[in-house]
């Protein structure tokens, strides 16, 4: 078979004469030889039915997920297996909900089928016919769970779908509605200026930066009317992620004002460092004030609001895509729509001057290789062929 994946992906077939020789290895010595290995060409026609899906999951070359993130996929994926649910039933009322339990589901079944694929390679194993068999009927079931929820699935492929009745839980982006149009200029006026978290806020107000990167330590500085940042990025690994970006940002609005008077005093026409030590106690920080600031708004700001803030502004002037990618860290343009709306453009607009980071951004819809048109038929006990999650 010839594809797209040919000219770095071998196909399983031209490796299944190693198949061939465990198996025949272990049947020599039954009595019934010759219906068990008459039984070999059709396990051949088997593997090499299941052709690129197969060739793809095996010799894939992706980022393995943290200790933490496998941790929440095994435990995602006993949830599904003790409730016998999949993840359009266990996450119906919540697409996040949804996409995670779809992520659990494919990690565990990428993993079950290079588990078994390389039991059946393995030449120091003389392989009983019935257990290869039985290891192909689990491939088999596990890459129709990948066709079923492709690991990039939108559109045809998603199938997930709003509830018709009820609420979803509310994120932080839907919740910017139920606030003042100025609220951040109102959070900026009311943060003490003797507060360790005064620049902290500001600067999350203006650039829309993760917590954790204002741990690593953010550098600024005013020059030519604009404020310069540099920003080391967090949640960067091999492929995903932006290692280190930086922004300019005219002084144009209430916000830019106040943090470009904080670097002046503090930089003595040098840059200086914005960063803070704990990011929970300044989420815990920022939660509080907003307590303060707007008690009956039913919604309490979190760093993570600027940064909803912050990509509705872009939005709001035309400035997605790439641009914006970079500007949030990404290198996926996808991930950028989970993250505020051109109507949550809040004026005066955050306006972004330039933005520079090293690594490219991916298409917004690259494609994966699975196919998303699939039958809906499927049995709870597929759930359970999944084995080490």
């Amino acid at each position: 078979m010839r594809g797209p994946w040919s000219s770095h992906v071998r196909s399983p077939s031209r490796r299944f004469g190693r198949v061939v020789c465990c198996i025949h290895t272990y049947t020599g010595a039954m009595p019934e030889q010759t219906h068990r290995t008459a039984l070999l060409p059709a396990i051949a026609e088997r593997l090499d039915a299941l052709g690129p899906s197969l060739a793809l999951v095996v010799e894939a070359v992706e980022p393995a997920p943290s200790a933490k993130t496998a941790k929440q996929y095994r435990n995602a994926m006993r949830r599904m297996k003790e409730r016998k649910q999949w993840p359009e039933d266990i996450g119906r009322r919540n697409r996040k909900s949804f996409n995670l339990y779809r992520a659990a589901l494919v990690f565990c079944a990428r993993m079950s089928i290079r588990e078994d694929y390389a039991k059946l390679t393995d030449e120091g194993a003389a392989l009983p016919l019935e257990e290869a068999v039985h290891l192909i009927d689990l491939i088999t079931q596990c890459l129709d769970i990948l066709r079923h929820y492709p690991p990039h699935g939108n559109g045809a492929g998603c199938r997930w779908s709003a509830p018709q009745k009820g609420q979803t839980r509310k994120g932080k982006r839907r919740g910017l509605s139920r606030l003042p149009l100025n609220w951040r200029e109102m959070m900026a006026e009311a943060c003490p200026a003797g507060s360790e978290f005064a620049a902290p806020l500001l600067l999350s107000a203006l650039v829309g930066l993760r917590p954790a990167e204002l741990r690593h330590g953010v550098t600024v500085g005013v020059e030519h009317g604009h404020i310069a940042v540099s920003i080391q990025g967090a949640k960067v690994t091999a492929t995903t992620g932006q290692p280190l970006r930086g922004m300019a940002f005219p002084i144009d609005n209430l916000i830019a004002q106040m943090f470009s008077r904080w670097v002046v005093e503090r930089s003595k026409g040098k840059s200086v460092t914005v960063s803070i030590t704990d990011p929970r106690k300044f989420c815990d920080f920022v939660r509080s004030l907003s307590r303060q600031v707007f008690p009956e708004a039913d919604y309490i700001v979190t760093p993570y609001s600027f940064r909803h803030a912050f990509a509705s502004d872009q939005k709001a002037q035309q400035a997605g895509g790439e641009v914006l990618a970079k500007a949030l860290g990404h290198v996926s343009g996808r991930s950028q729509r989970g993250y505020g709306s051109a109507g949550q453009g809040r004026r005066p607009l955050i306006t972004l001057t330039a933005v520079e980071a090293p690594r490219p951004v991916r298409a917004l819809d690259r494609a994966k290789g699975y196919d998303a048109q699939q039958d809906n038929k499927k049995q709870d006990s597929t759930l359970d062929l999944l084995p080490g999650c």
